[in-house]
């Protein structure tokens, strides 16, 4: 009997304890903004990519440092004639050859001078490694701020709900106050009807405030490549001010924007370019060294086997006149490069532009953050002021119903200036390098 009671408790306990395991195990995932962050640079498909590129570019230096590397190259040939001349010589006939031949060759090239064409390709090369290396760290920044973005306005949409829900239940209790007061003739058949048309005003409101949550929820998720959009987020949309003087903020914009830094590498890659063309103007020397051998030896030879022997050996090639070609081409490139230098320019001030404006933008939302502050306390003021009165009969049900709408109004504005606000700091963080 003390066993069957003890297995019976046990079941009990796991009937117990196994739904709410269950349950715990089914809450979906909350993320904060570092963990979005983690996520959404861990499956960009377009930063994988990106990391690509830069392998790829490292292949590259690899393929071009093998030029100045020694090259080994082996043949071998098998050849049977289907008739064999032969000749008479000395009251004997000799054969001019053998019908089964066989040869085998070992080839040593080194490159010993191409002008400085392979140490400007090198060069180049590594140029490109580092410029792709740049703009690795260009789309990264990309999705930092298109992350933080998102993030933001998720919260705002929150919040935004949050208000809706508030003043619907505030609407409601009006309307259950006031069918009361209506059905002890303490009060109109309007106020009651006018309760009714307000909360019907609010409800489209908050329905229309989760539509676009929901919608944006679904676009965040699939920026940060996350398939099931069941998850929540943690996080405040709060107001933290940020100042700095624009001068060092511009500054630190031409030193750590990665367009800056890719910007710099083209026009050292191109340098690199006009150098490994301009070589063409002077000749190719390699040195060669040869090891071969053949069966039968000769062309006349009465016995088999093999014949080996080497040689060793210089050779130049110079390309004295191609009708102009390589000027031309090392024109074409030197324009090329003048184009890249005005890129240069017009990116420095666009640059600037963009610090200048992100920075204009922060003070003025920071402003409005201010304003819409001083607001909100002016409003709830304002409705203790009318609930003080409308408990006093000094004030109609209706009054107090417009300036807590009017509280509403200014909640939802103070949220917006403080995403607003956030936004611009993202911006100005963005345009200045701070990807951190």
């Amino acid at each position: 009997m003390r066993s069957v009671f003890c297995v019976t408790c046990l079941l009990l306990m796991t009937c117990c304890v196994s739904p709410a395991g269950d349950t715990a195990s089914a809450q979906p995932p909350v993320y904060t903004l570092e963990d979005c962050l983690a996520i959404g640079l861990q499956r960009a498909e377009q930063l994988q990519n990106a990391f690509r590129d830069e392998q790829i570019a490292a292949t590259r230096i690899g393929e071009l440092r093998a030029q100045i590397l020694p090259q080994l190259s082996a043949s071998a040939g098998y050849t049977r004639l289907g008739r064999v001349d032969d000749i008479e010589f000395g009251g004997q006939s000799v054969e001019l050859g053998s019908q089964d031949n066989l040869s085998a060759d070992i080839t040593l090239r080194q490159l010993v001078y191409a002008g400085g064409a392979v140490r400007a390709g090198l060069r180049a090369a590594r140029d490109y490694r580092d410029m792709t290396t740049h703009q690795t760290a260009l789309v990264r920044a990309g999705l930092i701020r298109d992350i933080r973005s998102g993030f933001v306005d998720l919260l705002l949409l929150e919040s935004v709900i949050a208000v809706h829900e508030q003043t619907v239940d505030q609407l409601r209790d009006v309307v259950a106050q006031t069918e009361q007061r209506y059905a002890q003739d303490l009060a109109s058949e309007f106020d009651t009807l006018n309760a009714r048309v307000r909360l019907a005003n609010a409800v489209p409101g908050l329905i229309q405030a989760s539509n676009n949550w929901l919608v944006a929820k679904t676009a965040f998720g699939n920026l940060i490549n996350v398939d099931d959009t069941d998850f929540t987020i943690a996080g405040e949309l709060s107001y933290e001010p940020y100042e700095a003087p624009l001068e060092p903020l511009a500054a630190q914009a031409l030193t750590m924007r990665p367009e800056i830094l890719a910007m710099e590498q083209r026009l050292a890659l191109q340098d690199a370019d006009i150098r490994s063309e301009q070589g063409s103007y002077y000749p190719n020397i390699h040195l060669t060294a040869d090891y071969s051998g053949q069966d039968p030896p000769g062309m006349i030879a009465t016995d088999s086997g093999w014949d080996w022997g080497w040689s060793v050996g210089i050779r130049a090639q110079w390309d004295w006149f191609d009708g102009g070609a390589r000027r031309y081409r090392v024109r074409q490139k030197e324009m090329e490069r003048e184009k890249s230098v005005a890129d240069r320019s017009a990116l420095h001030r666009n640059i600037m532009q963009q610090v200048r404006q992100a920075w204009l933008r922060v003070r003025h939302a920071a402003e409005a953050v201010a304003a819409s502050h001083e607001t909100v306390a002016l409003a709830d003021k304002s409705l203790a002021i009318a609930e003080t009165r409308y408990e006093t009969g000094l004030t109609t049900r209706l009054e107090y119903t417009e300036i807590s709408l009017s509280r509403m109004e200014a909640q939802l504005n103070r949220l917006q200036a403080i995403r607003d606000h956030q936004q611009a700091v993202n911006a100005l963080r963005h345009a200045i390098g701070d990807y951190n």
